[in-house]
């Protein structure tokens, strides 16, 4: 948990209810990508909303390293670049870059 800044006090006893939305989001990616088995596609919107840059430097640093497809929904061009993000649909235009 420590790779995704939760402290051992926090990770053994805050109770999910009070956690932000960042870290509740930084909680649930770190259940995901640390598990026996990740999933083959996570799907994101807007991840890095409500997050200081530490933590989302942090979950940059555990995505980049899935295997897995990636489907994000964001306006942060650089973290979908530091997350390595290739191919992006402008949804506004219906174009497609890849």
């Amino acid at each position: 948990m420590a790779i995704f800044l939760f402290s051992a006090d926090d990770a053994a006893l805050k109770k999910v209810e009070y956690l932000s939305g960042g870290e509740k989001m930084r909680a649930a990616l770190a259940c995901i990508l640390m598990g026996q088995h990740a999933p083959q596609l996570i799907i994101l919107d807007e991840p890095t909303n409500n997050m200081d840059l530490q933590s989302i430097a942090s979950i940059e640093n555990a995505l980049k390293y899935y295997k897995g497809a990636l489907m994000v929904v964001s306006h942060d061009d650089t973290f979908l670049e530091h997350i390595g993000v290739i191919n992006t649909i402008d949804i506004t235009t219906g174009t497609m870059v890849i």
